[in-house]
């Protein structure tokens, strides 16, 4: 069975509504006194400011006529001691009008704050308790005052002791420092050169750049990535039985075609075994190579170097065959200056090619020169010692001696990245004192060429207001002043 609610009588809605309405009118009042109090301040604000403008008129009116009074020598005297700048009688006297009128603001700007910091600090000593205005000022108030007094005392001494002074300056700056960081990097890098501040850091400049040729891998080890774009092959037309005649072809054609080859290096090793020792040696140094070993390690040595001009000689054909776009986009990929000409272009890729090579071969004189390091480091070690490590890398067997520790524990290196480790770190090290030798200009165009960004901001608003406190901020020039003043 459903229970309905009884109706309330009409007479209790009556009470209801009469005990719920004060609190509604209470709030409403609020309201209305609030907007009535804003609307107050800002209709005091504004007769004060009217009241100020007259003021201001009066005694520009006043001063005007005084100047306009005085004697053309020392009416320029007048001009000439405030730093201004102005030829004619009428422009002399505007622009004092104008300055005069520019102090006058800036003191009234100085006596609000004054006020105002003096409001602040006694709210700050109001704030405290008793003992702690005891603690903050013991000197100030002897023996036993009321808290008022004491605040009074003690808000008397901070002003006599510079508090004032100090507490302008503290807002000077800070005021200025918004003003800086509210500029961008370059409008302060040119603030820097106007008033002869290094805004730069040299070693935040070369730990960049270093970090930045890091992340290039160009302290990793040398090697040719086959990353190089092939040539999209043409689509394949015909049935089934016509493309798997053309792929035989193709086989039977690379078959004959590396007979061949296999033949002409055949040919040339025997040429090569037919010379003299002096002749072989003649070739090899012509390749620009030295001529070393045995007769059977000259004749090896110039069977390499064929190869490896076959290779290149591949290499370069390959890539000339490639489509423009194709090598433009192999050139960006490895950070190269794509040349106008294809074959411009070709040649680039050879040659970084050739610079990899040749980086790799000193790049494995260095691991051996970190090998020979390891190796002393691990003769100074106990048998015991180097086969616990050994254990601890499980590169061990049971009955080796020293020499096999040592032995096992250098091709463990070698073949892990710890070689790699040690040969990064010396490189990037090496890389930054050869920085750190370069001058600020030359690492500023390294910068830009690599897009780093070579300052630090907050160094530069830092080093920005040291030199301006050292001065004690910047006059402006005749030229600004004069521009400022003008048409007053």
């Amino acid at each position: 069975m459903l229970l309905r609610s009884a109706p309330i009588p009409p007479l209790l809605l009556i009470v209801m509504a009469v005990m719920k309405r004060p609190e509604v009118e209470e709030k409403e009042e609020e309201e209305v006194t609030e907007k009535q109090r804003e609307k107050l301040e800002k209709q005091k604000a504004a007769n004060e400011k009217a009241e100020l403008a007259r003021r201001e008129e009066e005694l520009t009116a006043a001063r005007r006529k005084e100047l306009k009074a005085m004697q053309a020598a020392d009416l320029k005297a007048l001009v000439d001691a405030n730093g201004l700048e102005a030829s004619k009688i009428a422009e002399r006297v505007s622009v004092v009008l104008k300055f005069e009128a520019k102090a006058r603001s800036e003191e009234r700007a100085r006596q609000a704050d004054i006020r105002k910091m003096l409001i602040q600090k006694k709210e700050e000593l109001e704030a405290m308790t008793m003992p702690q205005l005891r603690e903050a000022s013991p000197d100030v108030v002897k023996g036993q005052v009321t808290k008022e007094a004491r605040i009074q005392a003690t808000l008397q001494h901070w002003q006599q002791e510079g508090g004032v002074e100090k507490a302008l300056a503290k807002l000077a700056s800070d005021t200025r420092q918004k003003d800086l960081e509210a500029m961008d990097t370059a409008e302060l890098r040119k603030l820097c050169k106007k008033i002869s501040v290094d805004p730069f850091v040299k070693e935040v400049m070369v730990a960049r750049i270093v970090f930045c040729e890091s992340e290039r891998g160009l302290f990793a080890r040398p090697k040719l990535d086959d990353d190089e774009v092939e040539a999209e092959a043409a689509p394949k037309t015909g049935d089934m039985v016509e493309q798997l005649l053309a792929s035989e072809a193709n086989r039977k054609r690379e078959r004959e075609e590396r007979k061949q080859a296999e033949e002409a290096m055949a040919k040339m090793r025997e040429e090569f075994k037919s010379a003299s020792i002096e002749q072989l040696k003649k070739k090899i140094s012509s390749k620009g190579r030295e001529p070393t070993g045995k007769k059977d390690d000259l004749v090896e040595t110039l069977m390499d170097i064929a190869a490896e001009e076959k290779a290149l000689a591949a290499r370069r054909d390959k890539l000339r065959n490639m489509e423009a776009d194709d090598l433009k986009n192999l050139l960006h990929r490895k950070g190269l200056a794509a040349p106008g000409k294809k074959d411009a272009m070709a040649d680039a890729v050879l040659a970084y090619e050739a610079k990899v090579r040749a980086d790799a071969v000193a790049y494995a004189v260095k691991i051996e020169e970190v090998l020979a390091e390891k190796k002393v480091e691990f003769e100074a070690k106990t048998a015991a010692e180097l086969k616990d490590r050994c254990i601890s890398l499980n590169i061990v067997k049971l009955g080796v001696g020293k020499e096999s520790y040592i032995e096992r524990l250098l091709e463990h290196t070698r073949m892990s990245s710890d070689v790699d480790k040690i040969l990064v770190v010396k490189a990037r090290e090496a890389r930054r004192l050869a920085l750190l030798s370069m001058d600020t200009e030359a690492l500023l165009k390294l910068c830009d060429a690599m897009g780093v960004n070579p300052s630090v901001k907050e160094v530069i608003i830092e080093r920005i207001m040291w030199r301006e406190e050292e001065s004690g901020g910047e006059r402006p020039s005749k030229k600004a002043r004069k521009a400022e003043y003008a048409g007053a």
